[in-house]
């Protein structure tokens, strides 16, 4: 007569990461970290098999699906961003002296990275295999999180605070230092409200690229993007003043 080996309790657990960076390394760490949490299997129990995949989609619009992380990371679109990065794994288990055809228990890693949402992990499996999942994968996701305050301040630089700062040379060649400051912090209020919404939008937004840094913009086209910004708001405070001396 056969021992009849228990199935382990089955949990699940889905929970968030805010804003990360990650390149091909850090996919690559990700993948054979979770690759390893599938062994060893549950007491008296064996791996039967694995099922695996990783998908991606770039802003270009093209799309790889792939089995094996190998062949997803020889993608042609060198220092492009991608849109959404999937990743699941599902070992199945059967018990070790069970028949081939014995019912399969699993578990499940999924991961889920896309632009303009949280990285979404959710996992399946003994509460233990959670955990030990959770110490292998969550020191990656914390080392590469975004630092926003410093991306936010290369982003704002060149599009409000030059802008502002222009803005208010040209003002003072029509008023004094009080009017040119009172006018220029009327209409940073105002151009407040946008990049508010951009900070807000973004603050969550993930940014992942194969083989190395996402491109950038070139240095001029930032700086030609400071000089018309500068001159439109200096226009409207020109407009400004015309109507405070009526």
């Amino acid at each position: 007569m056969k021992l009849v080996v228990p199935e382990p309790e089955s949990a699940e657990l889905s929970y968030r990461f805010p804003g990360v960076s990650l390149d091909s390394e850090d996919i690559q760490i990700l993948w054979d970290a979770i690759w390893a949490t599938l062994e060893p299997p549950p007491e008296g129990w064996k791996r039967t098999g694995i099922n695996h995949s990783i998908s991606g989609t770039w802003a270009e619009g093209e799309s790889l699906n792939t089995p094996m992380v190998k062949d997803f990371l020889k993608s042609t679109l060198v220092g492009q961003i991608l849109t959404s990065l999937r990743i699941n794994l599902v070992g199945y288990y059967q018990p070790a002296d069970g028949e081939p055809w014995a019912l399969a228990y699993k578990r499940t890693v999924s991961v889920s990275v896309t632009r303009s949402e949280p990285v979404s992990i959710n996992l399946s499996g003994e509460r233990e295999w959670i955990a030990s999942v959770k110490g292998s994968i969550d020191p990656l996701f914390t080392r590469k999180s975004r630092n926003v305050v410093v991306e936010s301040i290369r982003f704002l630089a060149p599009r409000y605070f030059g802008p502002l700062v222009l803005a208010t040379l040209v003002a003072l060649l029509f008023t004094d230092w009080a009017t040119a400051l009172g006018l220029v912090a009327l209409m940073a209020l105002f151009a407040g409200m946008p990049v508010g919404f951009w900070y807000s939008e973004t603050f969550y937004r993930n940014v992942v690229v194969l083989h190395g840094t996402p491109h950038l913009e070139p240095l001029y086209i930032r700086v030609a993007e400071t000089i018309v910004l500068g001159l439109i708001l200096a226009l409207f405070a020109a407009r400004l003043l015309f109507l405070v001396h009526l």
